[in-house]
Order: C-alpha cells, then sequence, then structure tokens
C-alpha cells in the first residue's frame, strides 16, 4: 500500500513542481542574460539574483508539499484521503518519504544549477570554465573532513525539517 500512496503523491504533486521549477529556472536564465550581455551594474544584480533563485528550489518546493500536505489531508481533498482503508500513520509516513525524497532531489538539482550558473558567469567574464571546474574541484578536494561533515549536517537538517513541518 505504501509504494501506491507514493505514486499518488507524485502523480499529484509533480505538476505543482515542475511548475515551480520552471518558474525559477525561467527566472535564472533570464537573470543570466544582462551578465551574458556585460551590462555593468545589472550584471551584478543578474548573477546575484540568478544564484538565489537556483537556491530557493528546495524551499519553494517544500513550501508547495506543505501546502499539498494540508490540502490533502484537510482541505477539499481531504474527504477522500480520510476514506482511504489505511491507517493515518501510514498517510502520513507516505507524505513524509514522498517530501524528504523531493528535497534531496531539490537538493541535487540546486547544487547542478549552481554550477551551471557558476559555469555561466565564468563565461561570461571571459574566463575558461573548464579551468574554473578545475580548480573548483581542487578546492574541494582539499576541503577538511570537517566541512564534508558540515554537508552531511545540511542533508540531516534538511530530512529533520521535513518531519517538523509534517
Amino acid at each position: 500500500m505504501m509504494v501506491r500512496l507514493l505514486r499518488w503523491e507524485l502523480r499529484l504533486g509533480i505538476r505543482p513542481l515542475a511548475v515551480t521549477l520552471g518558474w525559477l529556472g525561467a527566472f535564472a536564465l533570464a537573470s543570466l542574460v544582462p551578465v551574458l550581455l556585460h551590462v555593468p551594474v545589472l550584471g551584478d544584480l543578474g548573477r546575484a539574483t540568478a544564484f538565489a533563485s537556483v537556491f530557493l528550489l528546495v524551499p519553494a518546493w517544500l513550501l508547495v508539499l506543505a501546502w499539498r500536505y494540508w490540502t490533502s489531508m484537510y482541505g477539499r481533498e481531504g474527504y477522500f484521503t480520510m476514506s482511504l482503508p489505511v491507517r493515518g500513520r501510514l498517510l502520513f509516513a507516505a507524505k513524509t518519504l514522498f517530501a524528504a525524497v523531493v528535497g534531496l532531489l531539490g537538493g541535487g538539482i540546486t547544487v547542478v544549477a549552481g554550477l551551471g550558473v557558476f559555469a555561466a558567469t565564468t563565461w561570461a567574464q571571459g574566463g575558461s570554465v573548464a579551468a574554473a571546474l578545475h580548480t573548483l574541484r581542487e578546492t574541494l578536494t582539499g576541503v577538511p573532513a570537517l566541512l564534508w561533515i558540515g554537508v552531511l549536517g545540511a542533508v540531516l537538517s534538511l530530512l529533520v525539517l521535513v518531519v517538523d513541518v509534517a
């Protein structure tokens, strides 16, 4: 039954998540236009807004999922959800597990999109993208283990946030 509930969550949640991703992605790409055109003041503002829109993906997706949780449990669709022949804790577990997976997926998309914005701004400034990514990779390999523990802590913090909000 858990697989069926997760499939149901995916089917109902994929559209608002995709719309949010599309709007934030379009905003990030539109923000990069002044950077690529070398507009003096707007280029710096565009770079900042592109990074901000990329890093707002996870909070935006979690807000969308919190809204979906509320509407499917207590809103208009709540009558259907509560009529399912499953215990409430299974519904809670399915919705929480789905939100955790979406949050982690959003974190991965954020890292990839952040690297894309980094590469685009490096290229717009006339630098070599390969050299900048190589420097970034060398910097990350020389990072002490304490920083990697911090990254693990951030992932665990995201998971705890999902459970707390649910």
